[in-house]
């Protein structure tokens, strides 16, 4: 039996519910700043990579999707984007998508619009397995709704998020060039509000903090695409413009200073609430202050990044079907499907959910979906139909034997709500909209070990499934959260004279913080939630805040700031024949490291890399400049005249 690519033996369904084109560039280059080869010596393997992106921003209102009912409107603050990255190896190859949106259902009730179909579209036109091919989306609370919920879904826009999502992953494979793949990730579990009291938080419960880089570099050294995956929810905006969240900075940033398209994707999303909070007025500016931050952390990962060194593409879907426990959500699916307006519409206030009642998506009362990886190498990206907990994430991987899961797909090919291993119901259920969103307390048990039997499908060992059942603490059974307080920096790596912008986050207890005291590493302090200070000379800095409550109850946070000095670029020229010239730019200040180093050289065209050389048609003097991005994500341009001829 085949479905939506993927090959399904009859026997193991019904077993499963009883269970429950190379471009090479004129202008020679040297590759940016990359780390060594790994110990095992292996070179790095060569791909076919590429990128895309396509505009899905409305035309008309729309009703947006999260956070609550009734949203319509026809604002924008920022457009909203269909991005996606093919990796190929050959004839085969992997691809993935992130649509900003809310969420996107394996199948629709209005037509074959949803991921399946998405799926089998572009295996079609690339002859690349259905398999292969993973599409999510961002999360984000401020684009229109495709599930229904939050008001109706215009099948319109719906069709049209279809068309561009295909359309941008079939351009992904069709304009693939030849790429190094570069993996790097570093922990950055303080961006994440796990020990602030508020919504669908958790205090004390561990996160998944991995903020993971895949970076694609042709061999002539210009970046070709990135990929950026963090887990944490972009739900900062919740007002009446259309936004993409921290992601469409995020990527803006880094498509800026590498001169790429990238693709910002969210990974573990359960309880992964952002730090910031809404007693703060400027949300639409702190998306872009947060996006900027990740990105800026993810470039700093890049120097450290290991190569791929195995050619290895491959990807594994398994249909998994369990029955649905929530009757709100399941009255929910019936009132779209027969247009009869259910009584607990009154109760939870909800519009009807548009997925899809038929099989395969739906089979009696069972819910029938995908989970699975994509193989990259030694990496694998777990596809998971939700928003599910780091517990989940973390039974995955540590269950995996000889290949790794730095990466995470959330809300990838279909949106199921939060989920978690069934052990945890009685910690998770009280808290916020956890136990409205949840389709049945065992999800993230199926998840994780459906996910684990499409790791052995491409060739990773792994364990039998388990899980800790040891909760990190009971604090949602009493309601005794500790007293916390976090901090951030807007930037964390800057330059003398420069402002940077120190926020505390608190939790919501009842108003109950009396004040803040901050010493900022320089001998000077502050006593304000929200300010600005500016460093006069070069060092590592750090700003500690302590927070005191009514009841005189203490907590402090410390984050750190660089101050690097101011980084300038100079450009050498030397002649190599008549009309031939080697350029090299050389850095001073900043982390004295170059990143990258993006080329205009006077005649049209274009070249990257820190050292360069280039042939001109005709003799002549042209005007050179380059930009250049160091480790830390600072940034200085140059320019200087050559004469050819």
């Amino acid at each position: 039996m085949a479905l939506g690519g993927i090959r399904l033996d009859p026997r193991k369904l019904a077993c499963v519910l009883l269970a429950s084109s190379m471009i090479v560039p004129a202008t020679a280059a040297l590759e940016p700043a990359l780390a060594e080869d790994p110990d095992d010596g292996g070179e790095p393997a060569l791909f076919q990579v590429g990128a895309s992106s396509r505009d899905i921003t409305p035309e008309t209102a729309q009703f947006l999707g999260g956070s609550w009912v009734g949203r319509e409107t026809a604002e924008v603050d920022a457009p909203l984007k269909v991005r996606a990255m093919a990796v190929g190896n050959g004839d085969t190859g992997v691809l993935f998508a992130e649509v900003d949106s809310q969420g996107i259902f394996a199948g629709y009730q209005q037509g074959p619009y949803g991921t399946v179909a998405m799926r089998e579209a572009v295996a079609e036109r690339t002859g690349v397995p259905a398999e292969n091919v993973v599409v999510a989306s961002s999360h984000t609370h401020a684009a229109p709704t495709l599930m229904g919920i939050w008001g109706p879904t215009d099948t319109d826009y719906l069709r049209h998020v279809f068309d561009q999502t295909v359309d941008a992953l079939v351009d992904a494979w069709q304009t693939r060039e030849a790429a190094h793949l570069h993996v790097s990730e570093t922990d950055s579990s303080d961006l994440i509000g796990t020990h602030l009291q508020s919504s669908n938080r958790m205090p004390g419960w561990p996160a998944d903090g991995d903020l993971s880089v895949i970076r694609a570099v042709s061999p002539q050294g210009h970046d070709v695409a990135t990929f950026l995956n963090f887990g944490v929810h972009p739900d900062i905006v919740t007002g009446m413009k259309m936004s993409p969240d921290w992601l469409g900075e995020a990527r803006a940033f880094l498509d800026e200073r590498l001169d790429t398209t990238t693709v910002a994707a969210v990974g573990t999303l359960g309880r992964q609430e952002t730090a910031l909070d809404s007693y703060y007025d400027d949300s639409y500016q702190q998306i872009d202050r947060y996006g900027r931050l990740i990105a800026s952390r993810a470039l700093r990962t890049m120097d450290e990044a290991q190569p791929v060194t195995t050619d290895t593409l491959d990807g594994a879907m398994q249909y998994v079907s369990f029955p649905l426990t929530n009757g709100a959500l399941a009255a929910l699916l019936a009132e779209e499907a027969t247009g009869v307006e259910e009584p607990t519409r009154s109760t939870i206030g909800y519009h009807g959910i548009d997925r899809a009642v038929t099989p395969p998506y739906m089979i009696g009362d069972n819910l029938g979906t995908w989970t699975g990886v994509l193989r990259i190498g030694d990496q694998l990206v777990f596809s998971q139909p939700g928003e599910a907990f780091p517990e989940v994430t973390h039974a995955f991987r540590d269950n995996l034997q000889d290949c790794s899961s730095d990466f995470v797909l959330g809300m990838a090919q279909d949106q199921l709500g939060y989920y978690w291993p069934a052990w945890e119901t009685p910690f998770a259920a009280p808290i916020g909209d956890f136990a409205i969103f949840n389709v049945n307390p065992a999800l993230g048990d199926i998840v994780a070990r459906h996910a684990l039997l499409a790791a052995e499908e491409v060739g990773c060992s792994t364990t039998p499934y388990a899980v800790s059942s040891t909760p990190s603490n009971t604090y949602t059974l009493t309601d005794d959260y500790p007293f916390a307080v976090k901090d951030l920096a807007f930037p964390e790596v800057t330059t003398p004279g420069e402002p940077v912008l120190f926020e505390a986050l608190y939790s919501d207890r009842n108003g109950e913080y009396e004040n803040f005291t901050w010493s900022l590493g320089d001998g000077t302090a502050a006593y304000e939630d929200r300010f600005s200070h500016i460093y006069d000379d070069p060092g590592t800095y750090g700003a500690q805040v302590a927070a005191r409550s009514a009841e005189n109850e203490t907590a402090t946070w410390t984050v750190d700031v660089q101050v690097l000095p101011a980084p300038a670029v100079a450009i050498d020229a030397t002649s190599v024949d008549e009309r031939t010239v080697q350029l090299e730019a050389s850095l001073t200040g900043g982390s004295g490291t170059i990143l990258q180093a993006t080329w205009a050289l006077g005649d049209g065209s274009a070249a990257a890399g820190s050292t360069v050389t280039h042939t001109y048609d005709q003799q002549g003097t042209y005007t050179v400049t380059v930009d250049v991005t160091d480790t830390s994500g600072l940034t200085a341009s140059a320019e200087r005249t050559v004469t050819v001829g």
